[in-house]
């Protein structure tokens, strides 16, 4: 998404912010993972590497005092072939890669996401998570909007021949 003006940019910024701004994606995720569900664990720095960040699913964990507070909410699942989930997710306020822990976090990492575990695709060459949908208020009339974005070529391809 973008702003002609700074006007609007401010406005959508704290749409965004504030969790007016419904964002989905579609991924593919190792295993097979129940339909709708929501994943509710705040999400910290990793304390180790700087490329990941931690869930704290453990309500003992010493990070979540600084934690940030994220919600997934899983819409739908299908399996795909007999190695794979696809899924449709809603990040509310997301957290830097929250979608991406957050599935690891379960056991069930998107494919191709070596960064959390998930199955290594060389096929693919980048992880399975597209955001293809979002829904928000005109800025400046009010007016609902929806606007969607088909898979990749490449994701759509994988897809195909995983099934």
């Amino acid at each position: 998404m973008a702003a002609r003006d700074a006007w609007t940019f401010d406005v959508l910024q704290v749409a965004l912010k504030g969790g007016a701004i419904d964002k989905r994606y579609e991924l593919l995720v190792d295993g097979a993972l129940e339909g709708e569900q929501t994943l509710g664990a705040p999400i910290a720095r990793h304390p180790t590497d700087p490329r990941r960040v931690h869930v704290c699913l453990d309500p003992l964990d010493r990070r979540i005092p600084v934690a940030r507070p994220a919600r997934t909410e899983l819409l739908a699942a299908s399996a795909v072939g007999d190695r794979f989930t696809r899924v449709t997710a809603k990040a509310l306020v997301a957290v830097r890669h929250q979608i991406r822990a957050h599935l690891a976090a379960i056991g069930h990492p998107l494919v191709g996401d070596w960064l959390y575990g998930g199955s290594s695709r060389e096929l693919l060459h980048r992880h399975f998570l597209h955001a293809s949908e979002l829904r928000f208020r005109h800025p400046r009339t009010a007016e609902p909007l929806r606007v969607t974005s088909e898979l990749p070529p490449a994701l759509a391809t994988f897809l195909e021949e995983a099934s």
